[in-house]
């Protein structure tokens, strides 16, 4: 359990991988193509989703299926994204289709909760959630999907509390561990946004050179980061000019502030998701590539684009996610 990453990919695989490695273990999912990957806390049980609408929650050590989680409605299709409560009990899911999200006991694989969003008119191939994160005293859930919307739900009661407009198409969602959850981050086309929930105003912002993907607060509380690109033509691969934006963030009188903005280069594929490793000094990205990227976070001076010190190659031809593990070990 120890120096390893995880990554889930559009073939039914997810591949862990030992920083310091004398094999790649794999885990063979259900979906045969992995959408989201999480770590549980304890940093040996992670949970795969995707288009086979389950959830499989893994004991990664033996690469053993532990629970086979399904929607008692059968409604959860296409496993978007997945999250750990603060303390591991519980695992969200959410997917295509409807603004719902899923709850089961992570334990007994049994269902607890259904988070019911608004009712969409119309359907297509873009209608659901597709990124959804925990507060952090696991009270509060928030998720984001392509209507421009982000819903917040009381976890206890499965009340929808509120709904906030934002102006993009929303990818990635992250609760910032500052005044007990109040301020939320929102990532999406060329944009992070901050918001406060509780005034359900947006309190700052800051531009991305192209589309944003996803988001990553690092375990000290200092530094968010973003990661961009266009997504690539069919006819081509290399077009995307992907990387991250790394900034300072702090809580101030006036709300949350953005700065000591660092450039991390991805070269020319799309960076679809990210993570920082647990002393927050690496950051891990993979994308449309089929690589996983570490960039050293603490020696990024401004502005400047620095190269990847390391680059693992999973063997596959896209990744859709990538997860370090919570004692810092393995992804």
């Amino acid at each position: 359990e120890k120096n390893q990453l995880l990554c889930g990919s559009r073939h039914n695989f997810a591949s862990i991988f030992d920083l310091s490695p004398e094999e790649t273990p794999q885990i063979h999912a259900a979906s045969s193509k992995i959408a989201s990957t999480a770590w549980h806390p304890n940093g040996v049980i992670l949970a795969t989703g995707g288009d086979a609408e389950v959830v499989e929650l893994w004991e990664t050590r033996k690469q053993e299926l532990l629970q086979t989680l399904r929607d008692p409605e059968g409604t959860l299709v296409r496993v978007h994204d997945i999250a750990f409560g603060e303390d591991g009990a519980l695992v969200a899911a959410a997917g295509r289709l409807k603004d719902d999200v899923v709850i089961w006991n992570t334990e007994t694989g049994e269902f607890v909760r259904r988070l019911v969003g608004p009712t969409y008119e119309k359907l297509n191939d873009y209608t659901g959630i597709h990124c959804l994160a925990w507060n952090q005293a696991s009270k509060r859930i928030a998720a984001g999907n392509s209507d421009r919307q982000i819903h917040l739900w009381d976890v206890s009661t499965g009340a929808l509390q509120t709904t906030i407009h934002s102006e993009f198409y929303v990818r990635d969602v992250l609760f910032l561990p500052f005044a007990e959850g109040r301020y939320l981050a929102v990532c999406g086309d060329r944009m992070v946004e901050i918001w406060d929930t509780e005034h359900q105003s947006r309190i700052t912002d800051a531009r991305l050179p192209r589309s944003g993907w996803s988001l990553a607060f690092d375990a000290n509380g200092n530094q968010l980061a973003a990661s961009f690109g266009n997504e690539r033509p069919r006819d081509s691969r290399l077009s995307g000019h992907g990387g991250v934006l790394v900034w300072r963030c702090e809580e101030t009188s006036k709300g949350i502030e953005l700065t000591n903005q660092r450039r991390l280069d991805g070269g020319d594929f799309v960076i679809k998701s990210i993570d920082f490793t647990v002393d927050g000094k690496r950051l891990l990205g993979g994308g449309v590539e089929g690589s996983v990227y570490t960039w050293d976070v603490v020696n990024a001076r401004t502005d400047h684009r620095e190269p990847e010190i390391l680059k693992l190659s999973a063997g596959i031809d896209e990744i859709f996610s990538v997860s370090a593990s919570p004692n810092g070990t393995r992804v």
